[in-house]
This record gives structure tokens, sequence and C-alpha cells, in this order.
């Protein structure tokens, strides 16, 4: 949901409306305005998806995650991951799967980039404690 909610807000700054609408303005109660953190958030003008937007993604991420290690290292990922989804699922927007993959790519590079510290800063550590008992 939280993805759907930021293509329908990406989508609505470049001018293309229709997938969702502003928190503020749903049906939600006062209290939630108020009280909750994605209450909180929506000042920011957080999105609620629709129906349309929520499906798409639920494509998109099924065949992302289905063939991203077929396309991980080839040039023009990004190009090349939109024309399978469009392929797989014409149905789906265009807009919507260009802007799905752009960002997909964008947190699975944050996520792999976070493992690899990860896993450096451990051999770090093992190589700190292997120094300080040869001391």
């Amino acid at each position: 949901m939280y993805l759907a909610g930021y293509l329908a807000w990406k989508l609505k700054r470049k001018g293309i409306d229709g997938y969702g609408q502003s928190s503020r303005f749903c049906n939600l109660s006062r209290e939630f305005h108020e009280k909750s953190w994605l209450g909180i958030l929506s000042r920011g003008g957080l999105m609620v998806p629709n129906d349309t937007i929520q499906d798409a993604v639920k494509y998109c991420e099924i065949e992302f995650r289905r063939v991203i290690d077929l396309y991980e290292k080839s040039k023009y990922l990004d190009k090349k991951l939109c024309h399978h989804i469009r392929r797989v699922h014409p149905q789906l927007e265009p807009a919507i799967v260009t802007e799905f993959v752009r960002v997909r790519i964008r947190i699975r590079v944050k996520c792999l980039n976070q493992i690899r510290r990860g896993k450096l800063r451990h051999s770090n550590e093992k190589l700190k404690q292997f120094v300080k008992s040869k001391k």
C-alpha cells in the first residue's frame, strides 16, 4: 500500500491524476489525523491509492521479483524490466509501470547496499577482534 500511495503521489506531481486522493480529504476520522503516524505523515500530502494502482503494483511486484535476477546485471535494466512487465501485463498503464520500476530498482539497490555494508562492517569487527587478541 505504501508503494502504491507513493506512486499515486509521484504521478500526480507529474500531472497524471486519478490514482488516489490525499488522505486529508478521505473519510477518515479526526482522531486518525491527529494521533496516528499515517495521520501525521498525511500532512505532507500522503496519498491513499485507489484499487487500480494497488492492483498494478501487485502485478508489477510479482513480475519484478520473478525476473529481477535475470536482468540484474544487464545494461538498461529499467527499460528491459518495463518492457517485460508491459508484455506480461498489457492492461497496465505505462506510466505506472515506468514509475514502479524506477522506484523499485532504487529500493533494491538501497537494500543490497545495506546488506553489503553490514557484511563489510561485520568483517571489520572480526578484524578488530583479531588485532586486539594479538596484542
